[in-house]
């Protein structure tokens, strides 16, 4: 089972400092850094997160929870889990329709990054001048 890790050495899609990642170990896809390594673990730059479920809202009962995770319809017992859209950070969750609906209702914005988008890094782009 993958966990939930943010890097800090790297920048999320929104250029804010932090990128998620699901691994085995703490070992950044994107930058490639190692925090299993002594000489990396020692500063703390890849944290593992806690992985927060949708719990939609039940189709019947008002204001109660389906008691199930988005993103796979397991029973949400033992998991952490919410109705709040703006706290989910399980990537899975993040990707179903019940989401982006709870989202929409909720007043968020919702943008869905695919596997395929990456971030620039403006400080190594060319500049104008």
């Amino acid at each position: 089972m993958n966990n939930l890790w943010q890097c800090h050495n790297c920048i999320d899609e929104h250029g804010k400092p932090g990128r998620d990642f699901e691994a085995d170990k703490p070992v950044c896809p994107e930058c490639k850094l190692d925090s299993t390594l002594p000489e990396y673990a020692q500063f703390g730059l890849i944290v593992k997160r806690e992985t927060i479920h949708l719990d939609p809202p039940h189709k019947i009962l008002k204001g109660k929870g389906s008691g199930k995770r988005a993103c796979d319809g397991k029973p949400a017992q033992g998991a952490m889990f919410t109705g709040v859209a703006a706290i989910v950070n399980c990537p899975a969750c993040l990707r179903t329709d019940a989401f982006r609906g709870l989202a929409e209702t909720q007043g968020l914005e919702v943008t869905v990054v695919e596997k395929h988008d990456y971030v620039l890094d403006p400080t190594t782009m060319p500049t104008d001048s």
